[in-house]
């Protein structure tokens, strides 16, 4: 609104301190609802892809280690001799790797290590 003399006498306006003479209408914007999969976007696709990669490199190669070190190869149950198995059956199985490394990722813990 302008400030005219007859509106001066009906309203009364205060003058503003500056005045630049630019003024600007704009209507502010709609915020987007909540989408299912928001906390994928601080990184773009490919690093995603790239995450997910490492972890399965990682990984498998957990568990391959595992499997030729002899530290992993071990008795789950005391009460059992060697004679009763025939295979001794080895701690760290591809599983508990893939678990072991999400697990290292997110800062949690895990009932089994690799040794």
């Amino acid at each position: 609104m302008t400030i005219t003399s007859e509106r001066n006498d009906d309203i009364d306006f205060t003058l503003p301190f500056m005045k630049l003479g630019i003024s600007l209408l704009y209507q502010a914007p709609k915020k987007a609802p909540p989408q299912l999969f928001a906390f994928l976007d601080p990184f773009s696709g490919q690093v995603w892809i790239y995450v997910l990669a490492a972890n399965i490199v990682v990984s498998i190669m957990l568990y391959l280690v595992a499997r030729f070190s002899p530290y992993e190869w071990k008795f789950l149950d005391p009460c059992l001799k060697a004679k009763e198995l025939d295979i001794i059956p080895q701690e760290m199985n591809i599983k508990q790797s893939f678990w072991w490394t999400i697990a290292a990722i997110m800062w949690m813990g895990c009932e089994s290590a690799p040794k």
